[in-house]
């Protein structure tokens, strides 16, 4: 049976692992426990830890703004920047469950810090982001979009002219922030898993 030690350095290991694949350095981790050492990332990991492994692989609360046709995470204090108007709305959007890699479709999707919206990070440049300039993919999780056919929503495109997720499934092409609507030109049909 394992001590008490073994347990508490096994789960400063896996916080510290958990952490830096997050996208923070393990200084900024250490820093951030402060004088209190590592006691509080060991108490999170034994909170975390009870966790389910398919809960852990996912995040919930991504919303469809009906404005611009976009996808954005309403987890946050503030509800983005859209280019069809001055915040995202989340009316009539159901609660969409995005998985994190590794999962099976395309990986390399990430959110964007300044307009809170899903973009592909997979080609040389960073979009246009309705907040200005390229999306910025610093703080966010690699994120992975299934095919269909699966289980959930499907007509979700990647628009090349933005490098956003938007949904063609509601008649028009939104409003994209590279100008007009968004091009479904080049994309494959995604599936958005629902809560």
């Amino acid at each position: 049976m394992p001590s008490m030690g073994d347990v508490m350095a096994r789960n400063n290991a896996a916080t510290l692992n958990d952490a830096t694949s997050a996208g923070l350095s393990r200084r900024q981790v250490l820093r951030g426990a402060g004088a209190s050492g590592l006691v509080g990332l060991t108490s999170a990991a034994l909170i975390l830890g009870t966790e389910t492994a398919a809960h852990a692989a996912t995040q919930d609360n991504w919303r469809w703004c009906l404005q611009c046709e976009g996808l954005w995470f309403n987890g946050n204090v503030r509800w983005g920047r859209c280019p069809a108007a001055y915040r995202h709305t989340f009316k009539v959007s159901g609660n969409y469950v995005l998985p994190f890699a590794p999962a099976s479709g395309q990986d390399n999707w990430r959110w964007c810090l300044k307009c809170e919206g899903l973009w592909f990070n997979g080609n040389a440049g960073a979009g246009v982001c309705p907040a200005g300039n390229g999306h910025v993919s610093r703080g966010s999780r690699n994120y992975v979009l299934p095919f269909a056919p699966a289980s959930g929503q499907d007509n979700w495109r990647w628009c090349s002219k933005c490098e956003g997720l938007w949904y063609g499934g509601a008649g028009g092409a939104g409003v994209c922030p590279a100008g007009n609507g968004h091009t479904l030109v080049g994309s494959d049909n995604y599936v958005l898993p629902m809560a």
